[in-house]
């Protein structure tokens, strides 16, 4: 009989015999094959149940049936025992094992049990992460994260244990369709849309200008979610209102506020936004995350720092039912892109809230004691490394929260903060030269260097802003000398610097490259920071006086010279009244002590140009109108 008749007499044919490349736990407990279509896909037994597909029970090795079988069975256990966790499958492995050992003493006991040690270890950490994470799918495949502590935790684990005792038990209904945490219930109709070429256009704009300061969104599957719809006549919430509220953004960086076109088409988007963000709020997705981030940064934008502390604590829990902050809620149902989007997006979710809380002096609502997940991996413009850099900028201002700012604990001794600051500096420069150095680029590469700058120069400003303004032991504050020698006068002093670094950062390289982004950013905001800590620096008298003067006429002239909206135009306004009332103050104190000061002298100069019959104190800060607008900041 030749082979053609040997494989058609076969009851099972000869393909489907093959033995599968891997089986997951479920398959191999239910003893059914594990269909998959790529090694790493899921199978479809577990993609039918709505459940992860892991694998993470070892494999039974095949040794087939022969007269050395007792033999090869005894080898195969001395060399596990030996070299733990090395692989034998094949001849290859072996070939390879033994080229390390030849020639070398017989393993002893101390080094086994070492392996071994290890090994264990190994096995305890995967078990203890499969215990700790749990992701369950609702009905419409939506993940959500259950924690060691939650009830639906218990239940996976008691549903674990039922599949094992009854192993062939075809259960349809699984504890994640018991158990689903909500329905398809955020589809709205779509409104009316602007033509295509306007929407092309201004996806154009975001995506090229303001996007990358914030990334949120995987820029081609947003632009084929928006452009699908104009053929819908129902969409998810959050896509219809991240599409308006792009719309929104851009056309407030526009230079068209007064038009009366343009007025009335943001008013018509952003009615858009806000009738159906409560449809929004009531979702947990990775798009209401998406819009709530897009939607929270035009009302910072736009004198609503509330609203979007507001949103942005909506959005962080949301992010935690999903489990975005661990990274063993990733499965394999978000694929290799899927799993940097959600990454991409919690550090940037991260970033701002720590922004907000810090700028705010509110309490963070992220404890990073939970937090595991990957940073995200570079894409251009970003240079490697660039990524975790920035996160651990802002990971050390959420530290600052804790022991510096916390309003229950005592003030941080300056020797303290002394040894810290020294270890961020060391570890800002031992970053590679790639990440820091901005001359080295130019075009689109150029601002997110320098801005990492920025960032990392106002992280050193939160550290050591405290011990620039002292306080005395009767309660009054002072400016300490910056000839003290003391560590509070070397805080003051770096607290300085960072600040005049900061502000030529800002107003040279960024202004004379055309990179300053007056109106979707932060970049009028950190001027307005590093100005206020420079006005106050002109009071010390120290080396950098004149050059700090300098920085601040110049930081001025930048500011009169945007065209600001919004945040924007309030925070320039406190800029500069702050940086008048110092520089007046500066003035009549050395009137006073009959020594001659320079006054800064630029655009703005001068408190109140319409001087009244009365002399108003300039340390009377109540009668100044920016004060009574802080409420707002």
């Amino acid at each position: 009989m030749d082979v053609r008749d040997n494989n058609s007499s076969r009851r099972v044919p000869f393909e489907k015999r093959k033995r599968a490349s891997a089986s997951c736990d479920q398959c191999r407990t239910k003893r059914i094959k594990c269909h998959r279509v790529t090694p790493e896909a899921p199978c479809s037994n577990c993609v039918h149940q709505n459940q992860e597909c892991v694998t993470l029970i070892p494999r039974k090795k095949r040794v087939y049936s022969s007269v050395e079988e007792s033999r090869y069975r005894a080898i195969d256990t001395l060399l596990e025992k030996l070299f733990p966790g090395r692989s034998t499958e094949t001849t290859e492995d072996i070939n390879s094992l033994i080229n390390e050992v030849n020639g070398s003493v017989v393993v002893g006991e101390d080094v086994v049990a070492n392996n071994n040690n290890a090994i264990l270890e190994q096995r305890q950490q995967v078990h203890r992460q499969a215990e700790h994470q749990s992701v369950v799918y609702n009905l419409q495949g939506r993940s959500r994260y259950i924690g060691p502590s939650g009830t639906l935790f218990f239940l996976s684990q008691l549903k674990r244990l039922l599949s094992e005792t009854e192993s062939r038990s075809d259960q349809r209904e699984t504890i994640q369709q018991a158990y689903a945490l909500d329905k398809q219930n955020d589809l709205i109709p779509v409104p009316e849309l602007p033509s295509p070429e306007f929407i092309n256009r201004m996806l154009s704009i975001y995506f090229d200008s303001i996007h990358p300061d914030m990334l949120i969104f995987n820029q081609d599957e947003f632009t084929q979610e928006v452009n699908r719809l104009d053929s819908a006549l129902e969409a998810p919430a959050a896509t219809v209102c991240s599409a308006f509220a792009l719309f929104v953004a851009v056309l407030d960086c526009q230079r068209g506020d007064n038009n009366y076109d343009h007025v009335r088409h943001r008013q018509e988007f952003w009615s858009v936004v806000q009738n159906n963000l409560g449809v929004v709020v009531n979702g947990s997705g990775l798009k209401q995350i998406q819009c709530l981030l897009l939607v929270a940064q035009i009302f910072h934008n736009n004198n609503e720092r509330n609203t979007t502390w507001n949103l942005v604590g909506v959005a962080i829990r949301i992010a935690y039912s999903m489990g975005l902050h661990r990274e063993g809620a990733l499965t394999t149902r978000d694929g290799l892109e899927g799993s940097e989007v959600k990454r991409r997006v919690w550090w940037t979710l991260y970033a701002y809230e720590r922004f907000l809380a810090v700028s705010l002096g509110r309490p963070t609502a992220i404890d990073d004691s939970w937090i595991n997940i990957d940073y995200p991996s570079e894409k251009y413009p970003f240079p490697t490394g660039y990524s975790s850099a920035q996160c651990k900028v802002f990971q050390f201002v959420g530290d600052l929260c804790q022991w510096l700012y916390h309003p229950e604990k005592p003030v941080l001794a300056a020797s303290t903060a002394k040894e810290r600051l020294t270890g961020f500096e060391k570890w800002f420069s031992e970053l590679p030269i790639e990440v820091t150095n901005f001359a080295i680029y130019t075009g689109q590469t150029l601002r997110p260097i320098v801005m990492l700058n920025i960032y990392y120069h106002w992280a050193v400003t939160l550290l050591t802003r405290p011990y620039l303004i002292g306080t005395e032991p009767n309660g009054a504050t002072s400016v300490p000398s910056p000839h003290d020698g003391t560590s509070a006068e070397y805080l003051s002093n770096k607290c300085e610097e960072s600040a005049l670094k900061s502000i030529k950062l800002l107003c040279r390289d960024l202004w004379q490259t055309s990179n300053f982004n007056c109106r979707s950013w932060l970049d009028v905001f950190f001027v307005y920071s590093s100005t206020s800590i420079l006005a106050v620096s002109l009071l010390r008298d120290s080396p950098l006086s004149s050059e700090v003067q300098d920085e601040l006429e110049n930081s001025l002239k930048v500011l009169d010279a945007c065209q600001l909206n919004g945040t924007m135009a309030r925070l320039a306004a406190v800029s500069k009244e702050v940086v008048q009332v110092i520089a007046k103050k500066k003035k009549s104190t050395s009137s006073e002590t009959n020594s001659k000061v320079p006054v800064l002298q630029g655009p703005f100069s001068g408190v109140n140009p319409s001087s009244t019959t009365q002399d108003i104190d300039i340390l009377d800060f109540f009668n100044l109108r920016w004060l009574y607008s802080m409420e707002t900041l």
